[in-house]
């Protein structure tokens, strides 16, 4: 048992472990709350890949588990409102995919943190 279990790591690695182990934790945490996966499974999987594995990784799962739950509530889908969805994506995520692979990690880091704290400070405060 613990040779075959030496061989599947020697063969997959740890980080592949390591990453199902994080995968299954945030489907779990997003079925139990209903949204989160991205939330849990990106800060986690920086700690075992690169930003960019660990984006894309997030993606490819992403799209096969909506693509699941869209086919199973295709009844109930306002299309209306999809269909805005799709021509907004079909803009954002070309743009947003360009940005990912030609800026700087942590350039990148820096401005979504900055626009957030800016974000953040403008909100209004109800103050007693």
């Amino acid at each position: 048992m613990i040779q075959s279990i030496r061989g599947f790591l020697a063969v997959f690695g740890l980080s592949w472990l390591e990453a199902c182990g994080i995968i299954t934790l945030a489907a779990t945490l997003q079925t139990i709350t209903g949204f989160g996966f991205a939330l849990i499974s990106i800060p986690l999987l920086l700690t075992v890949y690169d930003a960019h594995v660990s984006v894309a990784l997030n993606m490819i799962i992403g799209f096969f588990s909506q693509s699941l739950l869209t086919y199973h509530c295709r009844r109930d889908v306002l299309r209306p409102v999809v269909k805005n969805i799709f021509l907004g994506n079909l803009i954002g995520i070309p743009l947003g995919i360009y940005i990912f692979l030609n800026f700087n990690f942590r350039s990148l880091k820096l401005l979504a943190s900055s626009i957030v704290l800016f974000l953040v400070l403008s909100w209004p405060s109800k103050a007693t």
